[in-house]
């Protein structure tokens, strides 16, 4: 029976332990567990889908808009809007579903959305990658900067496999 109850003892706390490091893994940088948490300017926080710990941490740290660039279909887990105005954060949605979306009317929707924050905001998507491309079209059809500029942008704000529907889509 002693025997037992160690052995038990023991399980329990390698479960624990185990749990720890896992949780541990997927907390990202700064502390936050949603993927590819970047600052690509002193204002703005990209990163994929916040929990609703993260939008906490985040109001903490003075962010004001939380804008959602993820397509109207996809499971956010949690209704973001509602916790948001539980949180007293302002909520802007511009639903993107894949490469298709990548256009210079939702990159002035982003931009508009943008100039109207007051304080910090975070522009997040499920990894990031959108975010960062429409970063990127924003920068160089919006805001005058050069290919390698916007690109380099769009890479800093999380983009990654969209790249090459970025690159087409530079072309003045």
């Amino acid at each position: 029976m002693k025997i037992f109850i160690i052995g038990a003892v023991i399980l329990l706390l390698l479960f624990i332990a185990f749990n720890k490091a896992s949780r541990a893994q997927q907390i990202g940088p700064e502390g936050f567990h949603m993927k590819n948490t970047a600052r690509p300017t002193e204002t703005m926080i990209t990163g994929g889908q916040p929990t609703i710990a993260d939008l906490v941490k985040l109001k903490e740290e003075g962010v004001t808009t939380v804008i959602n660039l993820r397509g109207l279909g996809e499971n956010l887990g949690y209704n973001e809007a509602v916790e948001l105005e539980v949180l007293g954060l302002k909520y802007v949605q511009i639903p993107m579903s894949g490469g298709d979306d990548l256009t210079i009317e939702n990159a002035t929707k982003l931009d508009e959305a943008l100039k109207s924050v007051e304080g910090k905001v975070l522009v997040h998507c499920a990894s990031s990658n959108r975010v960062g491309a429409l970063l990127a079209i924003r920068e160089f059809h919006l805001k005058g900067k050069s290919k390698e500029d916007a690109l380099a942008f769009g890479v800093l704000g999380g983009m990654k496999s969209l790249t090459p529907a970025v690159e087409q889509r530079l072309v003045k």
